[in-house]
């Protein structure tokens, strides 16, 4: 008996598996698994609340997070996301990606100065004064990064659409 892989299949390779239309005539994205759909039939999908490759049900494609806190637009976002780094990628989507690294990396630095700070010795109450100031600075800068999640995900649908 010969086996032959799903991904061998010439009839999955050329046609999205969601919308069962040639990959050919739409903008396309490949997942982390490997199987390749229409970047707006994948939208729809995971938005759907599907988590998996609607192909082989692999989960990896959604990364390290663990699926209670997966974001519904997660996926769209990781999309947008590769897109923005290419150079023939659209200049709104560009800025606002290079918004979001500033506001992760302002993020990572202040939970850095806090856990440095709680290494401290020195009176409670002024280290406990400064850490309280910094965990306020940290959640706008969480605040701000999770507002321009959202707005990448929201402009996938609109360069998809519009694009």
């Amino acid at each position: 008996m010969i086996f032959i892989p799903m991904s061998a299949d010439i009839e999955t390779e050329t046609k999205c598996a969601i919308c069962l239309e040639d990959l050919d005539n739409q903008q396309t994205h490949k997942l982390p698994c490997g199987h390749t759909f229409h970047t707006t039939c994948q939208i729809i999908w995971f938005r759907n609340g599907n988590v998996t490759c609607p192909t082989c049900r692999s989960s990896n494609n959604i990364g390290s997070m663990p699926r209670n806190r997966l974001r519904r637009n997660q996926t769209a976002f990781q999309i947008m996301s590769q897109r923005a780094r290419r150079n023939d990628a659209p200049l709104p989507l560009k800025r606002a990606y290079e918004k979001y690294k500033k506001a992760k990396d302002r993020e990572t630095s202040l939970t850095k100065e806090i856990t440095t700070l709680r290494n401290n010795t020195g009176k409670y109450s002024d280290i406990d004064k400064q850490i309280k100031a910094l965990r306020r600075k940290k959640w706008s800068a969480w605040r701000i990064k999770l507002r321009l999640h959202r707005e990448i995900s929201n402009l996938c649908e609109v360069i998809t659409v519009f694009g």
